[in-house]
């Protein structure tokens, strides 16, 4: 019997994003305020457009800090995308359960640094819901992934995963 499951997962936003759109915003203000006196003098018919395309441009780098990670279950192999802003979708990694060397729930005493990669795709990795998957990846070599499954994805990968980490869940 076939398996496929999808879970959507929003990245809550952390201070750093915060401060990245407070910056965007200031720097926004900041250009409006330069057109008006460099700009609208000299050229008043130019400068309003100027003033809106800065602001649509602030409006699309705030947007982009809306990152949600769908993981995708089938047949033992997960995909896991990258959607920004619901506009864009990228492929972030794909791995069999199978290939998974180290499984379980995640802490601050897996130091990433003992990784090639690290892949990020957790809700909040500081969250009690966060899982890591170690996986000899073909491509990214020894790769570390955060991700927040949840039960039914948990549930559905448990057949895959060998037997040793089966446990883990």
């Amino acid at each position: 019997m076939d398996t496929f499951i999808e879970i959507l997962v929003k990245k809550q936003k952390q201070p750093k994003d915060v401060l990245k759109t407070v910056g965007i915003i200031l720097l926004a203000m900041i250009l409006i305020f330069a057109v008006s006196i460099f700009v609208a003098p000299f050229v008043p018919g130019v400068s309003p457009l100027i003033m809106i395309a800065i602001i649509i441009g602030a409006g699309y780098l705030i947007t982009n800090s809306k990152i949600e990670y769908e993981y995708v279950l089938t047949n033992g192999e997960i995909d896991i995308d990258k959607i920004v802003a619901q506009r864009k979708r990228t492929r972030v990694v794909t791995f069999d359960c199978k290939r998974i060397t180290e499984f379980g729930k995640y802490s601050n005493k897996i130091d990433p640094k003992n990784f090639k990669t690290v892949i990020d795709a957790s809700e909040n990795s500081k969250n009690d819901d966060t899982y890591f998957a170690v996986v000899d990846h073909t491509k990214f070599g020894r790769t570390l992934i955060l991700f927040t499954p949840g039960e039914i994805l948990l549930e559905k990968m448990k057949p895959y995963l060998p037997r040793i980490m089966q446990g883990n869940i």
